[in-house]
């Protein structure tokens, strides 16, 4: 991925449920973005979140990341093990988009999966300004 600017910087992320709610899977990764988002310095309108999106209903999947496409984000989070497959088909078709799925074992070329590996605020850029121009 090439160098993106700090202000051209758009980030998508997938939950399986809605952070609002307060506690829980979604709030808790959400709570790894609006670090991220902090330490970065993003704005609001450069964070895209699409809630409540079924791990288990591959056309809502797809239809919510091609959307954070679609919106002009460079990184996208997927947060739930039912996100894997179209993460890997999805980093095939756009390779200048980073696919990073939170939990899982397949990975390639624009698509990095496992616990491990998923931390938003290292992937998204916390700590330095990597991320923003595309590495860990």
């Amino acid at each position: 991925m090439p160098a993106v600017a700090k202000e051209d910087l758009k980030v998508g992320v997938i939950h399986i449920g809605n952070p609002a709610d307060g506690s829980g899977y979604s709030y808790t990764h959400d709570q790894g973005i609006v670090a991220m988002q902090k330490a970065v310095g993003l704005e609001d309108d450069q964070i895209i979140r699409k809630n409540n999106v079924a791990d288990d209903d591959q056309t809502a999947i797809e239809t919510a990341m091609r959307e954070c496409v679609e919106e002009g984000c460079q990184i996208i989070f997927a947060t739930s093990w039912g996100y894997m497959d179209a993460c890997e088909a999805l980093a095939e078709e756009y390779p200048d988009v980073i696919f990073s799925h939170a939990t899982g074992y397949k990975s390639n070329e624009g698509f990095r999966s496992g616990q491990g590996d998923f931390k938003p605020g290292r992937r998204g850029g916390c700590t330095d300004q990597a991320a923003v121009r595309g590495g860990t």
